[in-house]
């Protein structure tokens, strides 16, 4: 295996591995930490510098159920979903991603025979989100592309118009999703636009919650947005729209 040398390791027990630790270097996959827009189109892995204290080789694998912690019907929070005014802000300033990790480790099987020391191991561990400190949920974020599929919204209109010829029209069909309670508690009549605009934790936070709940949405360019595209979109064909 590259970077040991010498361990080789079945890549079937490696399936959903999120990052490496190994000596000075921890080996992430790129849609952990960017854009889930742009993930798929930069090199798929980056290395960093640092490790996680532990003498092994570790692979870190999320836990199987990763669980979130939904709409409170006990919190004082409004749910407005505002209607759509056509300005894409970022509401989730406030959101930011953590990693931690649980007791479980499983020993991985490299050949070695006779050794005390354990050489690689797969450490769970846990990406959560939270909102000015308020937990938010724990996050599957291979739920993205294993989950329900999802539309990345390409633009092919010049100088991606933020004007659109008929703005009602398109307007009235959106409501504003600017706050977790308003992403939990989704509206059923028109479709929600989770404004979290340039803010790449929050819109991958809110991609992999939403392919963990089963939900149909589309993914809009985390820099400049077409309206006219988004006017084009079957509204009924999706339960929100990251913005």
């Amino acid at each position: 295996m590259f970077e040991s040398g010498e361990f080789n390791v079945n890549p079937s027990v490696l399936q959903g591995v999120l990052a490496m630790s190994h000596g000075d270097s921890i080996f992430v996959r790129s849609d952990m930490i960017s854009d889930p827009y742009v993930s798929n189109t930069h090199v798929s892995i980056h290395r960093v510098l640092g490790n996680l204290g532990r003498s092994e080789t570790a692979f870190l694998v999320p836990p199987a159920a990763p669980r979130l912690e939904g709409y409170d019907i006990n919190s004082w929070h409004m749910v407005n979903h505002a209607p759509f005014d056509g300005k894409l802000e970022d509401n989730f300033l406030g959101t930011s991603l953590h990693l931690s990790f649980t007791d479980f480790t499983l020993p991985v099987d490299v050949g070695n025979r006779g050794l005390r020391d354990t050489l690689v191991i797969l450490l769970e561990s846990v990406v959560s989100a939270n909102d000015r400190g308020n937990h938010i949920g724990d996050l599957d974020i291979n739920a993205i592309d294993d989950g329900t599929p999802y539309l990345y919204v390409e633009c092919n209109h010049e100088d991606n118009l933020m004007e659109v010829s008929d703005e009602n029209d398109c307007y009235e069909k959106f409501v504003c999703i600017d706050s977790w309670p308003e992403f939990f508690d989704l509206p059923t009549e028109k479709t929600g636009i989770s404004r979290a605009h340039g803010n790449w934790q929050a819109r991958l936070a809110a991609a992999a919650a939403g392919a963990q709940l089963g939900y149909r949405f589309a993914m809009l360019p985390h820099e400049s947005v077409c309206l006219e595209c988004l006017k084009s979109l079957g509204v009924s064909d999706y339960d929100f729209i990251i913005a």
